[in-house]
């Protein structure tokens, strides 16, 4: 399902910057992170302390790949659809 709607799982860490220092990233380089997030992280630490199953959809915004010359006209409607797509296989498991 994820390779058919265009999804990849992304390692994801926490911190408290969105532009980590140099050092930071050479941390995040050695454990191949592709993305820093500060906000779901609180609630998925709640969430294995209270063993409530957790996942987080994130949407990247600052991506490299596209730019507002090259970014599909449908983007935003694709990137939805495959979210509804996903919570609607995981909650039919």
């Amino acid at each position: 399902m994820l390779t058919a709607n265009n999804i990849r799982l992304a390692q994801v860490a926490t911190g408290a910057s969105y532009a980590p220092s140099p050092t930071d990233a050479q941390v995040l380089a050695t454990y191949n992170v592709d993305m820093v997030e500060m906000e779901g992280a609180a609630v998925a630490d709640l969430a294995r302390w209270y063993n409530i199953p957790f996942f987080a959809v994130k949407i990247v915004s600052n991506s490299y790949v596209y730019t507002s010359e090259t970014e599909p006209a449908d983007l935003n409607q694709r990137t939805t659809t495959a979210t509804l797509k996903l919570i609607e296989a995981y909650f039919k498991q």
